[in-house]
């Protein structure tokens, strides 16, 4: 009797070789997408944490004899984070902003007066003490609080 052997794989384990495969690249797409999400709030936090640490050093320094802030503004469907040169908002000069606008993805809850945090000429002290909550549509939050010495922290 003879044997008949032929090298090579079965069509069962080459199936089974790409239904492992397909399995490892859908776990990976959905870690690699919360990866990017998570990125995009830490990255969002962090800078607008700076912007507020800007904003009081700024006002320290007595830059431009003038008091300096950071307004968090809806426009339309996406959110701006501004710092401003001024003693409020709506007494700012204009050429001096820095816009950051966030992605429709992101939204800003703030417990400051009317979405501004104003920090005094001369000592950097903030007029008030309060958070802003970003949050992520699918992703999660992040707080920054500023304490009553004008320190902003994640």
């Amino acid at each position: 009797m003879s044997s008949h052997f032929s090298p090579g794989f079965t069509l069962i384990e080459l199936l089974v070789v790409v239904a492992v495969s397909l399995l490892f690249v859908g776990v990976g797409i959905g870690v690699y997408g919360r990866l990017q999400e998570h990125a995009q709030l830490q990255e969002v936090s962090i800078q607008i944490t700076q912007m507020i640490r800007s904003a009081r050093d700024q006002a320290a320094a007595g830059l431009n004899g003038r008091g300096h802030g950071v307004k968090f503004e809806m426009e339309e469907d996406s959110w701006n984070i501004i710092l401003y040169q001024g003693d409020t908002y709506q007494e700012r000069d204009v050429e001096f902003d820095e816009i950051l606008k966030l992605d429709r993805t992101l939204n800003v809850e703030t417990t400051f007066v009317n979405g501004e945090i104003r920090f005094q000429r001369g000592v950097g002290l903030p007029f008030e003490e309060g958070s802003a909550k970003v949050t992520h549509e699918v992703y999660g939050e992040s707080i920054i609080t500023v304490n009553e010495k004008g320190m902003a922290e994640q």
